[in-house]
């Protein structure tokens, strides 16, 4: 035979090596793609099972049912309207104006020297 028939028999031999890897990456990757859809259709009807269940559960007659049931046990009570605080009755969250470093190059308080920081108590 001569060289060009051998090297052209090669790379044929090649060729179909390479197409039988792309398939079978193919054909795995299709198989992934079902396995994929299967559990995603599992999942879908799964939530949709646990929404039912979960409308089930917070049915206002039931919830009812259940406080009137475990009264003695949890003495549960309603909520009075004393029990209902505004927002101007919530305590207001103290301020700090710690310096956030000694250098003065964070600007604000950053570079005033401790003593110098005002604390957010009221001056009288």
């Amino acid at each position: 035979m001569r060289f060009i028939d051998v090297t052209c028999l090669g790379l044929a031999i090649i060729g179909a090596i390479g197409v039988y890897h792309v398939k079978h990456n193919v054909e795995d990757a299709q198989n992934e793609r079902v396995r994929l859809e299967r559990q995603i259709a599992a999942d879908r009807e799964a939530i949709g099972l646990l929404r039912t269940e979960w409308s089930l559960l917070n049915q206002p007659e039931r919830i009812q049912r259940l406080v009137a049931q475990l009264q003695p046990v949890i003495g549960l009570q309603p909520v009075t309207i004393e029990q209902i605080a505004g927002l101007d009755e919530l305590p207001m969250r103290p301020l700090d104006f710690t310096p956030q470093g000694q250098d003065g190059r964070y600007g604000g308080y950053a570079g005033l020297a401790p003593e110098a920081v005002p604390t957010g108590e009221a001056v009288q």
